[in-house]
């Protein structure tokens, strides 16, 4: 995108582009992008992106602690690599100067969503169950007096 400053008709010409903003009352120095917009200094839209930076931390730390293998407390290196592509694409959007706040409060679900995936991959023990014992019943229509513990 190209940008030129010039006079016309007394007033500064900002053109981007294709389109031109002629005004006698613009000072281009008051002007900055935000977001991929051209606006005025101090209204520029500022983005809410902890919740997304900490998300990130949160997905990096749970990679950097990974072990990888198949025995209990480990995962998968596809669960890794999954969970690492997500942290590439978030980071992206983090740099992404037109993102939209949108953009980021989807990729922080996003995000928690992997997390979530990956933690779901480690292997974890097999559930045990407990061990009862179990008394033989016996049932005496003709009340013989069976005792089922001399058996």
């Amino acid at each position: 995108m190209s940008s030129q400053a010039g006079t016309e008709s007394g007033g500064k010409l900002i053109k981007i582009g294709a389109e031109s903003i002629a005004s006698a009352d613009i000072n281009i120095d008051y002007f900055k992008m935000a977001n991929g917009i051209l606006v005025p200094e101090g209204q520029e839209t500022i983005l809410e992106t902890s919740d997304l930076e900490a998300a990130i931390a949160k997905a990096k730390t749970s990679v950097e602690e990974a072990i990888v293998g198949e025995n209990v407390g480990q995962c998968l290196q596809s669960a890794v690599d999954t969970l690492q592509a997500a942290i590439i694409e978030a980071e992206a959007l983090l740099r992404n100067e037109s993102a939209e706040q949108s953009q980021i409060n989807e990729m922080v679900v996003k995000l928690n969503q992997s997390i979530s995936l990956f933690k779901n991959s480690i292997h974890v023990a097999p559930a045990t169950f407990p061990v009862f014992e179990y008394q033989k019943v016996v049932i005496d229509p003709l009340g013989m007096n069976y005792n089922p513990t001399n058996q």
